[in-house]
């Protein structure tokens, strides 16, 4: 048997420590609950204990040692102390449309300018065979095709009208066959960019002087 305030052996009929004097029996000063229980220190969660569920002067679980403090969790939800995240939905197009197939509206213009490395028509064509499903991009396919068509009639045409016209009329011809092709070349140049500048806005267009050889 041994003393429960110092630990010292006792024989079996002791009533008392003869070392501290503490009666047999009687809990130790240093485990005894302050409300005068006989539970431990640990059990009660008194004041500098490690209670789990003290919460206060704990050395494994008090403030400062671990513990989570007021605010760290639950953030995104808006506690004190932190700005809640936004996140903006991205507004409809007022047309309606999303931006690829407005996209493809006015690539379908633009792709007109391959002219320039001697495809005038293979841009609006393919784009036209590519996305034609969607009427949007159907409508804004053909105007810019049959424009390619037409302005590549009315160019060869006019070339070939030139010689018979300018010899009839002693060369006074050729004046105003290039002033037509002048005007056709400006045509060509800034109505497609009228007309993708339209199809990205998400509404239709039509060329003028155009020939709908595709309906």
């Amino acid at each position: 048997m041994t003393c429960n305030n110092c630990g010292a052996s006792l024989e079996s009929t002791a009533t008392t420590c003869p070392v501290c004097g503490t009666a047999v029996g009687a809990p130790s000063a240093g485990l005894s609950d302050t409300t005068g229980g006989d539970r431990p220190a640990w059990e009660t969660g008194a004041p500098g204990s490690t209670a789990r569920d003290a919460g206060t002067g704990g050395a494994e679980y008090g403030p400062g040692a671990g513990a989570p403090g007021p605010g760290a969790e639950g953030a995104w939800q808006g506690q004190p102390g932190y700005a809640a995240p936004t996140w903006q939905v991205p507004a409809a197009h007022p047309s309606g449309l999303p931006s690829d197939v407005r996209g493809w509206g006015a690539g379908a213009h633009a792709s007109s300018f391959l002219a320039f490395i001697g495809l005038p028509v293979v841009g609006p064509l393919l784009v036209w065979l590519v996305k034609r499903d969607h009427p949007f991009v159907d409508h804004h396919g053909r105007e810019a095709l049959n424009f390619q068509l037409s302005v590549a009639l009315y160019t060869i045409v006019g070339v070939l009208a030139s010689v018979p016209i300018g010899l009839l009329t002693l060369g006074i011809g050729f004046i105003g066959i290039a002033v037509l092709g002048v005007a056709l070349g400006i045509a060509w140049l800034v109505l497609p960019v009228v007309a993708a500048v339209k199809a990205s806005n998400g509404e239709g267009y039509r060329y003028p002087m155009t020939i709908r050889f595709v309906r």
